[in-house]
C-alpha cells in the first residue's frame, strides 16, 4: 500500500511539476523597471533578491539600498530597507501579478520628513 502511494505521488510530481514554473510565486531574482515618487521624481529601478533557507528575503534595491523581509503570501511580500549612507529608511509592500512586481514604499529621512512612491519591475 505504501509503495503504491509512493509511486502515485512520484507520478503526480513528475507529470504535473512542469506545469508550474520554478519561480512561480517567488520574489527571488533579478528585477528591473522604473520608479516614481510623490515628490515628482522618477527614474530607472532595479532589485536583486535572494531567499535564504529560512524563507527570509534580502538583497539590494536601486544599487544603494539594502533590503530584508519576507514573502507574506504567494504573491505579496513586505520588506524594510536602509540606504547604504543611512540617509533614508524604507517600508516596502510588493505584489506580483503575471510576472510583474509592483512595489509601494514609504520613505523616512533622518529629519523625520517622509514621502512615498512606487516601482514597477519585470524579472530579468
Amino acid at each position: 500500500m505504501l509503495r503504491a502511494f509512493g509511486l502515485f505521488f512520484m507520478t503526480v510530481v513528475f507529470v504535473f511539476a512542469p506545469l508550474f514554473p520554478a519561480n512561480a510565486g517567488s520574489f527571488e531574482g533579478d528585477w528591473a523597471g522604473y520608479w516614481r515618487n510623490s515628490l515628482g521624481e522618477s527614474g530607472s529601478d532595479s532589485l536583486l533578491l535572494v531567499e535564504s533557507r529560512d524563507g527570509q528575503l534580502h538583497g539590494t534595491w536601486t544599487g544603494d539600498t539594502k533590503v530584508w523581509g519576507q514573502q507574506t503570501s504567494e504573491n505579496s511580500m513586505h520588506l524594510e530597507g536602509q540606504r547604504n549612507d543611512g540617509n533614508r529608511s524604507y517600508d516596502i509592500i510588493a505584489h506580483m501579478n503575471n510576472g510583474e512586481m509592483e512595489l509601494h514604499y514609504f520613505t523616512t529621512r533622518p529629519d523625520g520628513s517622509t514621502y512615498e512612491g512606487s516601482s514597477r519591475l519585470h524579472r530579468q
